[in-house]
């Protein structure tokens, strides 16, 4: 599992996820370009790749497209509450570049 994500509470979840069953991760910085990023899928044969919604635009077909059999994507809303979620959202979930698909 390619792990590109900021401090944030999944990156914790999916650290022991992984750890649980045995599974390796690699851990790699959350701004890298999509060619760096797809570069680092082939090297370490990874087949799960984790990053923030905002990158959807330029990852969801080049990743998979490297050997990635699964690309999961979250956001910094998940674990927010009512209030502060909704605020992100109307102010820079969209802005982002996160798709109207993804709510």
């Amino acid at each position: 599992m390619l792990i590109a994500l900021p401090d944030i509470p999944q990156t914790l979840i999916a650290y022991f996820a992984t750890l649980k069953p045995g599974g390796v991760m690699v851990f790699m910085e959350p701004g890298a370009s999509a060619e760096s990023l797809w570069k680092r899928v082939t090297e370490v044969e990874a087949e799960v790749v984790l990053v923030l919604s905002s990158r959807y635009a330029d990852l969801h077909a080049s990743v998979p497209a490297a050997g990635a059999r699964c690309l999961v994507f979250t956001t910094f809303r998940d674990y927010m509450g009512v209030r502060d979620w909704l605020a992100f959202t109307l102010t820079r979930h969209y802005a982002d570049g996160a798709p109207l698909a993804m709510v």
